[in-house]
């Protein structure tokens, strides 16, 4: 176990973040992971903004980071293409790939880390399967004094967004191995269940997906626009079926097909 002063030690792993801020909120939440993960985690972490303009200013944080900015007319995001280059500019053998909303509890990080380093299963979830959705004032509360104890303490108050089984938010993978099974399926353009395929996708390969135990995913809150959902129909249904697609393959088949894509 990496020892803890302040912080706990996880100098292989990088935190990647993609992110388009389309509120203040959405700034301000990402302001509130970075200072997170970096009072928590001495590692590597990883910003990569995409829009038309850039909308953050990486000197507002005082913290170990890196930021980048990728001009994009596009207003439909693109985000698995984003996390992919996160992906394939990062450096260390494992990564985290976090939204830039959420919080976990450290010790499961942790844990989840060690799992990883030893083979025990190839994607980890930092939490249970529960996301808690954190309402306004709890996400301003928790912006300001930056401890996870006060949404602990107040967990009686939030929705599940997700009921029991989510499978987005955070996940840790080998960077090369997850790249060589596929890593972001590039096929899901904008918003749609790339959460849901990424993890049926390592089912059909026979690849172990571990959910750790103690505790749930906190979503901080922000407006949700036309990126928190299908951008139109003809979006819907592509993204669907790509998802459907996964479900429906077994091993061999879905091996060709990621050696196609």
């Amino acid at each position: 176990m990496p020892c803890k002063s302040s912080r706990y030690h996880i100098a292989d792993i990088t935190f990647l973040v993609p992110v388009r801020i389309d509120s203040e909120e959405r700034k301000l939440n990402l302001i509130s992971v970075i200072k997170f993960l970096s009072i928590n985690f001495s590692s590597n972490i990883h910003v990569l903004e995409a829009d038309s303009v850039q909308r953050f200013d990486p000197v507002e944080i005082d913290a170990d980071y890196s930021y980048h900015f990728i001009s994009d007319n596009d207003e439909i995001y693109y985000k698995a293409h984003y996390v992919n280059i996160l992906l394939n500019n990062a450096e260390t053998k494992f990564a985290a790939v976090w939204d830039s909303d959420v919080i976990a509890y450290p010790e499961m990080v942790i844990n989840g880390t060690w799992r990883l380093k030893k083979n025990e299963s190839f994607l980890i979830m930092p939490y249970d399967g529960r996301v808690f959705s954190i309402d306004p004032l709890m996400s301003s509360v928790f912006r300001q004094r930056m401890g996870i104890n006060i949404l602990k303490e107040n967990i009686a108050l939030f929705q599940l967004a997700y009921g029991y089984h989510s499978t987005g938010g955070a996940y840790f993978i080998e960077r090369e191995k997850y790249l060589a099974y596929g890593g972001e399926n590039e096929n899901f353009y904008g918003w749609g269940p790339e959460d849901m395929e990424r993890v049926k996708r390592m089912e059909v390969l026979g690849l172990n997906v571990h959910y750790e135990k103690g505790g749930g995913l906190f979503h901080l809150w922000h407006p949700r626009r036309h990126n928190s959902r299908f951008a139109n129909k003809e979006t819907e249904l592509r993204n669907r079926k790509e998802f459907l697609h996964t479900c429906k393959s077994d091993r061999e088949s879905l091996m060709k097909y990621l050696a196609k894509s």
